[in-house]
């Protein structure tokens, strides 16, 4: 397995593997999460590789991708209201491994990959957010060290 920067050519892989993970999110939540393709435009994909606070890496298994994680390093700290550390932090949008890869420890590679480059850009820890109903997500996560920052609550009406 290779952990390496995606690049540009790279889409097609990335598309597919953003199709599997919208597609669980939309059958678990269609009240927030209608069934879509091409989640990210190949012009949004290409932006976010350009970008200097974004980073996109994947896991790579004998020529094909099998994993992908995006996460950007941000400012925290209430956009300057008093009374909040101001931190870097680094913000993971999407971590997805195909599921015909998975349980081969290529999350968790990803994972401290991601830790790795956080830790040299100055953040100070990692956050993400994960859907209650994704118990695999919420173990994996935990297994990597990270605790329950905050809960947000729902009520349907």
């Amino acid at each position: 397995m290779m952990i390496r920067d995606l690049t540009a050519e790279d889409f097609s892989a990335v598309d597919m593997l953003m199709d599997e993970l919208h597609a669980l999110h939309a059958e678990k939540r269609p009240d927030i999460y209608v069934p879509a393709k091409q989640i990210y435009s190949k012009e949004q994909f290409e932006e976010m590789l350009q970008s200097e606070k974004n980073f996109a890496i994947g896991a790579e298994i004998d020529g094909k991708l099998a994993g992908i994680c995006f996460f950007e390093v941000r400012q925290s700290g209430g956009n300057g209201k008093k009374g909040v550390a101001q931190n870097r932090i680094a913000f993971v949008n999407d971590i997805v491994v195909a599921e015909k890869f998975r349980r081969r420890g290529i999350a968790k590679e990803l994972f401290a990959a991601a830790e790795k480059t956080a830790k040299e850009k100055g953040a100070v820890r990692i956050d993400l957010m994960v859907w209650n109903f994704n118990e695999d997500a919420l173990g994996f996560y935990k297994a990597m060290g990270m605790d329950v920052q905050r809960f947000v609550l729902e009520k349907q009406l």
